[in-house]
C-alpha cells in the first residue's frame, strides 16, 4: 500500500511519497544561499536528501524567469531598490519534493552623488594622472564592488570590505602619461550587502576637489554610515 506524507520544515514544505515499512523515501529538504554584486545575483543549491540525491531542481525568480541549473546566475532589472522572491523546488531520486524560498532586495550600481546631483562627474583641471586610494572601511558584506567608468574602465576592487589593504593606491593614465585638462572621472560602487535596507550611495564629501573623498554605504543598516572611505587624487 502506498500513502503519502506531508513534512513540514523550517526550510519550506517537503513531500515524501513511499512504501510503509522500512523502506518508505525521505524527503529532500530544499536550501539554497544567493549572493548579490548589484543586480547580478548568483544562487548556490545547499539541497540534502536523507537517504537518496537530489534528482532535479526548479528554480523560479520572482520577475518571470526560471531555471533547472544547480546553481544559477541572474541578472535582475531594477532602476530602485527592489525586493524579490525566489522558489527552489527540488525532486529526489525517488520523486519527493521540497519547496523553500526566500525574499531578498537588490539594488542597481550607485553613482557619485555630489550635494544634490545624483549621478555628477569629477573633472582634472590641469593634466594629471589620476590616483585612487583605499581609505578606510568598516563593513562586513562580500563583493562591495568600485568601478572606473571614464577616462577608462578599470575594477578598482572587487570585495572592498577585505581587500586589498588599507591604503592601497592605484595609479590611472593616459597610455603612461597624464590625462589632458578637463577629463572627467565617473565611477559606481555594486553592493553587495544582503538584506539591503536602504539604498547604496557613494557620496562625495566636502569642497570640490582634488582631492575627492568619497563615502560608500552599502544599504545594509539603516541610518546610512560609512562603510568604505576612497580618496581621489590628481598626480602627476
Amino acid at each position: 500500500m502506498k500513502v503519502s506524507h506531508l513534512l513540514v520544515t523550517v526550510l519550506g514544505v517537503a513531500v515524501a511519497v513511499g512504501a510503509c515499512g522500512r523502506n518508505q523515501n525521505k524527503a529532500p529538504t530544499a536550501a539554497f544561499a544567493v549572493t548579490c554584486s548589484a543586480l547580478a545575483c548568483t544562487f548556490s543549491d545547499e539541497s540534502t536528501d536523507p537517504d537518496g540525491s537530489v534528482a532535479s531542481r526548479s528554480w523560479t525568480f520572482g520577475d518571470g524567469a526560471t531555471s533547472t541549473a544547480a546553481s544559477p546566475s541572474h541578472d535582475y532589472t531594477a532602476s530602485a531598490l527592489t525586493p524579490f522572491t525566489v522558489e527552489l523546488t527540488v525532486t529526489d531520486d525517488d520523486g519527493a519534493q521540497s519547496v523553500m524560498s526566500k525574499t531578498f532586495t537588490v539594488s542597481p550600481p550607485t553613482h557619485l552623488q555630489c550635494g544634490q546631483n545624483p549621478d555628477c562627474t569629477l573633472l582634472i583641471e590641469t593634466p594629471a594622472k589620476i590616483e585612487i586610494e583605499l581609505t578606510s572601511r568598516e563593513c562586513e558584506a562580500r563583493g562591495n564592488t568600485l568601478e572606473v567608468l571614464e577616462p577608462v574602465q578599470l575594477k578598482v576592487f572587487t570585495d572592498g570590505c577585505y581587500a586589498p589593504e588599507i591604503g592601497t593606491k592605484i595609479t590611472i593614465s593616459d597610455n603612461g602619461g597624464a590625462f589632458p585638462a578637463a577629463t572627467p572621472i565617473r565611477l559606481q560602487m555594486l553592493s553587495g550587502a544582503g538584506p539591503q535596507v536602504i539604498p547604496p550611495s557613494l557620496i562625495v564629501m566636502g569642497n570640490a576637489g582634488p582631492p575627492w573623498v568619497l563615502r560608500f554605504d552599502d544599504g545594509e543598516v539603516s541610518p546610512a554610515d560609512e562603510d568604505i572611505t576612497v580618496t581621489i587624487r590628481a598626480v602627476p
